[in-house]
């Protein structure tokens, strides 16, 4: 089997319940798109 990931979230917990959530989406040309989900 061969896992190609489309979407991938990092989540990092903080302090107050400001947690740093990360998501990475690949584009049909190969490069990354990167949002901050929150804060």
């Amino acid at each position: 089997y061969v896992v190609n990931p489309v979407i991938v979230e990092f989540w990092q917990g903080r302090p107050g319940r400001l947690h740093d959530r990360i998501q990475y989406t690949i584009l049909e040309d190969g490069s990354w798109k990167i949002e901050r989900l929150a804060p």
